[in-house]
């Protein structure tokens, strides 16, 4: 069997001018297993060991840090390669970081009222989160809060086409995914604020997205780089804030964390933890106040924007005050309640249906956490 495979891959490399392979591996947070991310790529080694000696061969990975590139050297037994990397800074992304308190609502109201003030003409943020709870947390603080202004145009019906809030994790429906994944990659699509966690990654361009907000860091450096990389990849001048608190951090590699009591420039630190060394030659912004929010402090440039972008999310969230509209009340008997509640009942078998139908492995999960439409939620939305 192995001669077998053995000729059939010669006869298929004599062909070839090169052996080319595009390498997805797990990032720092695994950095003592052995197992590639994806389940063949631990096999491409022995694959290799079947092709005449000399072939050329050229292995391409996207953001990968030092520690990771090591890895896939030595997976591939690479050892006298010659590597090419190019440096992951993005030097029209100005890096923000904040320690802030464990209230959702203290967290993001500000940009609660930046969307109901300018509506469709609000710019895309998207925000990762870690985990479902906080994905349904925050997406819940924006619909209750909003109401009909969640939706566009005003008086729209309410669907998930005309939705201006999304959110989207691993157990979002496909028939949901497809609308919000169409709306983001539409330079004009009504989503304007996603809250996502890293099942929004890999493949997905964003266009015009110009903010990212990380709630809570990233277990590494490897998978912040790639997160606060999806903004500005059209070049023009983007932010990436990080908020945390100290509940958070405990599945932080040390490197994370290190960056995260950092004191210095954000970027140079950030670069410095990500490369170890290995990139000699970044590009820094020209002014400093367009790096990070700590170089805007000793920023001299004096120009007009100096020593922040003009309506920077730091800003919007630093001057954030007041609430928003009054919303128009009314009374609600015993017999509407209990109508409601059965109408949510409803509901929620139908997608606790459909979830499961599309994904058979969820039916040893809690659904309702994935759905994040619990009978809890039920409750509290009919009680209040």
């Amino acid at each position: 069997m192995h001669n077998m495979l053995s000729s059939i891959i010669i006869k298929c490399a004599i062909h070839c001018t090169f052996f080319i392979m595009t390498i997805h591996f797990r990032g720092e947070r695994d950095c003592s297993k052995k197992n590639p991310f994806r389940k063949w790529c631990g096999a491409v080694g022995e694959i290799r060991s079947l092709l005449p000696q000399g072939l050329p061969m050229l292995a391409l990975t996207a953001t990968a840090s030092a520690g990771t590139r090591k890895k896939i050297t030595d997976m591939l037994s690479l050892h006298k390669s010659v590597q090419i990397v190019v440096s992951p800074n993005r030097d029209n992304i100005k890096l923000y970081l904040q320690k802030v308190s464990n209230e959702i609502s203290d967290n993001f109201m500000w940009l609660v009222y930046e969307l109901e003030q300018k509506q469709i003409e609000c710019p895309k943020v998207l925000i990762y989160v870690r985990d479902y709870q906080r994905c349904s947390e925050i997406y819940h603080l924006f619909m209750q809060s909003l109401g009909a202004k969640a939706y566009y145009p005003p008086c729209a019906t309410k669907t998930s086409e005309n939705r201006m809030v999304a959110m989207y994790h691993s157990g979002t429906s496909p028939s949901i995914q497809e609308v919000v994944l169409s709306s983001l990659n539409d330079p004009n699509g009504k989503v304007r604020i996603i809250i996502a966690t890293t099942a929004l990654g890999m493949g997905v361009d964003i266009k015009g997205l110009h903010r990212i907000i990380n709630y809570g860091p990233p277990a590494d450096i490897e998978s912040y780089m790639q997160e606060l990389g999806r903004a500005g990849r059209d070049g023009k001048q983007s932010e990436a804030l990080l908020m945390f608190h100290g509940r958070q951090l405990r599945n932080c590699t040390p490197e994370m964390l290190e960056y995260l009591k950092s004191s210095s420039c954000r970027r140079s630190k950030l670069l410095e933890l990500f490369d170890k060394g290995t990139v000699s030659s970044h590009n820094f912004p020209n002014e400093k106040h367009l790096c990070c929010d700590i170089c805007e402090l000793v920023c001299t440039c004096e120009t007009i924007n100096c020593p922040d972008i003009p309506n920077s999310m730091n800003s919007l969230k630093t001057k954030s005050t007041g609430n928003t509209t009054s919303q128009k009340l009314r009374p609600v008997s015993v017999d509407q309640k209990q109508r409601l509640k059965g109408l949510l009942r409803e509901c929620q078998k139908t997608m606790r249906e459909t979830l499961l139908e599309s994904n058979p492995k969820l039916f040893y999960a809690n659904v309702d956490n994935v759905t994040c439409f619990t009978n809890q939620l039920i409750e509290d939305a009919v009680c209040k």
